[in-house]
């Protein structure tokens, strides 16, 4: 198995490691020539690669996944997901490739922990994403996964702006800039009322509305990212969501 990974950036050689760390085979593709192992993307027609992962910068993921297209690669994961909507016409050319959209919280224990309960009857969700700088667009792609992965969804948006957006009629998410970065989800349901945080530790609180009891389990220093190669690489993407390509 050998792997490439589009971009050189910190995300881009954050995943190299995690890669190494697992005994994957990859190689970079960029143009940042101060790391080593860092080869032109014209190069990519010289390897035989089984899978690319597309983690440069958002607004060049759509254009690398078009790109690596030319090599049929088995599996395209892309970092995020695409920067805007994609038309028509490149779906009726991606709809024959197995393209999946990365996020690492998919397989956190705190969603792990979710999942074993009875998810079908939600009255609301409400999603706090906190973050230190102004690129809104970078982070929304992450709670949104997470948001579709917990409601079977496959919603899509851009948004590039700081404020509070309703997702669905139960569902709202609130975009604010302050000095730290966290993900939060307030889920209601019949019988629950869950408090999820995301950060540099993962944590559920779990307050049982009938027996009027409250449990919280914390996960410190959780690599999440190492878990999802992990899965991918094992042959595992259950977790995964794959890229609408319907027409």
């Amino acid at each position: 198995m050998y792997v490439g990974i589009f971009g050189s950036g910190k995300w881009a050689q954050l995943i190299s490691q995690k890669l190494h760390d697992i005994g994957i085979q990859h190689i970079i593709f960029g143009r940042n020539k101060t790391i080593p192992n860092v080869e032109d993307r014209s190069k990519i027609f010289n390897i035989k690669l089984d899978d690319v992962i597309i983690a440069s910068s958002t607004q060049d993921h759509l254009n690398d996944l078009m790109f690596c297209l030319m090599i049929n690669p088995t599996n395209i994961y892309i970092e995020k997901g695409l920067h805007a909507p994609i038309n028509d016409d490149i779906r009726l050319k991606l709809k024959n490739y197995n393209i999946y959209l990365l996020n690492q919280y998919r397989f956190s224990n705190v969603i792990r922990i979710l999942k074993k309960f009875n998810l079908n009857i939600i009255k609301s969700i409400r999603y706090s994403l906190i973050i230190n700088s102004n690129n809104v667009s970078e982070w929304v792609p992450h709670i949104l996964s997470i948001d579709n992965f917990i409601r079977n969804k496959e919603n899509s948006f851009v948004i590039d702006s700081f404020g509070i957006y309703k997702i669905d009629s139960n569902v709202t998410l609130g975009i604010y800039n302050k000095n730290f970065r966290r993900m939060s989800a307030y889920i209601d349901t019949e019988s629950y009322y869950f408090i999820l945080d995301f950060g540099i530790n993962n944590s559920i609180s779990i307050f049982s509305k009938i027996r009027k009891k409250f449990k919280k389990f914390t996960f410190i220093h959780e690599d999440c990212l190492r878990k999802q190669l992990t899965y991918i690489f094992n042959g595992k993407n259950i977790n995964l969501q794959k890229l609408n390509c319907s027409v």
